[in-house]
């Protein structure tokens, strides 16, 4: 998105980017808008002079019926911590070929590790975690079905790393000239028929607090919700991020955060704040 500031002559162009419900749309430093499931938000440009505001509506709609998303995890993480993030493709219509890029910020983060999570294929991923974008393929004989989890990346956040939304990217490999097809020379069937492929981008947002996490370990467990209710029973000696007790939203701290942290470990469809 472009954010036009009048008049002509002002000093200061320069805006920040919001989106009212992250689950549906995250929106980056530059205006880049990247869909996250199916939904509508809004997306606001405020100026920083003056704080004037315009806003759009931003609607994600689902992928086509028969197309597969090859899609990436989005976390949220504090300067310092380490991250995984998880590589999928969900529904797997079989594949004899797939080749995949993954793409970051290498001046807020670091790819230290890449845990493959596909049996019965040949895989390689690039010679070192520092290529950029990083590179990882699978090739069988017959078409692989495995669905789900593809890999499992583990990102260092760097401790300079300024607050924001960072994107991270997947697309097909385009070779070392930049001149494969997608499907044609990579992302087929055992046929050498194009797989249905869409590619799902995700984000990395670095803040003062992670949602839920607590005790500040830069995960959220059962640990969290312990030292909250030992937090709410007054107990000494308990570490805690401040910023992270209004687990629910409410602007308070109080057992039904600790409800709301349980519901979320346990798997239900809770938005932690």
């Amino acid at each position: 998105m472009v954010a036009t500031v009048l008049p002509e002559w002002a000093e200061d162009k320069s805006v920040t980017w919001a989106s009212a419900d992250m689950d549906v749309a995250a929106v980056f430093a530059d205006g880049t808008v990247l869909g996250k499931k199916a939904g509508t938000t809004t997306v606001t440009a405020t100026t920083v002079d003056g704080g004037f505001t315009a806003s759009c509506t931003v609607t994600v709609k689902p992928a086509p019926d028969g197309v597969m998303p090859v899609r990436l995890d989005s976390v949220c993480a504090r300067p310092g911590n380490t991250v995984q993030v998880r590589l999928m493709l969900d529904e797997n219509p079989g594949f004899a070929n797939l080749s995949l890029v993954i793409g970051y910020d290498a001046d807020v983060m670091t790819l230290t590790k890449v845990e493959n999570k596909v049996s019965g294929t040949e895989y390689t991923g690039s010679q070192t975690f520092t290529a950029d974008p990083y590179m990882l393929t699978w090739n069988s004989v017959r078409d692989c079905t495995a669905s789900g989890t593809l890999a499992i990346l583990t990102f260092q956040i760097k401790n300079t790393a300024a607050y924001g939304m960072y994107p991270i990217s997947v697309s097909f490999y385009k070779g070392l000239q930049g001149t494969y097809k997608d499907g044609v020379n990579v992302n087929y069937d055992q046929s050498r028929n194009a797989l249905p492929l869409v590619y799902v981008g995700s984000s990395a947002e670095i803040r003062s607090y992670i949602p839920g996490d607590i005790s500040g370990d830069g995960r959220v467990d059962s640990r969290d919700v312990l030292n909250l209710l030992r937090h709410l029973s007054d107990w000494d000696g308990i570490t805690v991020v401040k910023e992270a007790l209004d687990v629910n939203g409410d602007g308070k701290s109080n057992f039904r955060d600790v409800t709301a942290l349980l519901q979320y470990i346990a798997g239900w469809d809770i938005v932690l704040h």
